[in-house]
């Protein structure tokens, strides 16, 4: 039961509170070792008209395959995170920036 609640079900992504808790831990992180990382949001364009036209299977199938190809560009460090809707916030850790 404690899963569902950090869970969103549709996607199997953590929610906004599970989102919070990983970029409180980045950011401390950042200040304790001065390691960057970075925080990305995305939204999809027409996902409601999409959604309204094709159903809301549809639209389910369509977010599980989002969320298939963005974590398959990500690490598994990184998270990846639905803020509800169409909306989605991955967080990056540990990264290598060029001087």
């Amino acid at each position: 039961m404690k899963r569902d609640k950090v869970i969103i079900s549709i996607t199997g992504l953590p929610n906004r509170r599970k989102l919070l808790d990983r970029l409180s831990y980045s950011i401390a992180l950042n200040q304790r070792t001065n390691t960057p990382f970075a925080l990305f949001m995305m939204d999809l364009d027409k996902f409601k008209a999409a959604n309204d036209r094709f159903g809301h299977t549809m639209g389910d199938e369509l977010l599980k395959q989002v969320v298939t190809r963005i974590t398959l560009c990500l690490r598994d460090s990184d998270m990846v995170a639905r803020l509800g809707g169409d909306e989605f916030v991955m967080v990056l850790e540990n990264l290598k920036i060029p001087r």
